[in-house]
């Protein structure tokens, strides 16, 4: 973890193991504080990049890479490399979007 520029994590979030999260990119010196919402979820291995928000209760899956300056909604769904939605939550049942499950 480099979270020389910050990484707030709210209440109730879960993150997998592995999971590599950073608020200071050397290689492109991008930087900017990383934030993760109440009951979000990050999936094991998974990369987060700086200047990230993460919503509430959103899932990032296992493996997925959040590039810098990404703001995902709360309820969302979000995986791949670069990750992008995939589905969104409604009253605790996860919805896929079609050709992405």
């Amino acid at each position: 973890m480099m979270a020389k520029e910050g990484i707030e994590l709210e209440d109730n979030v879960q993150i997998g193991g592995g999971v590599k999260i950073y608020s200071c990119d050397t290689i492109d010196n991008i930087k900017g504080k990383v934030t993760l919402k109440t009951g979000c979820c990050i999936g094991a291995n998974a990369v987060i990049l700086p200047n990230v928000i993460i919503g509430r209760n959103s899932i990032i899956g296992a493996c997925s890479v959040v590039k810098h300056g990404t703001i995902i909604p709360d309820d969302e769904i979000w995986c791949g490399n670069p990750a992008k939605k995939i589905g969104h939550i409604f009253n605790g049942e996860r919805f896929y979007e079609k050709n992405n499950r």
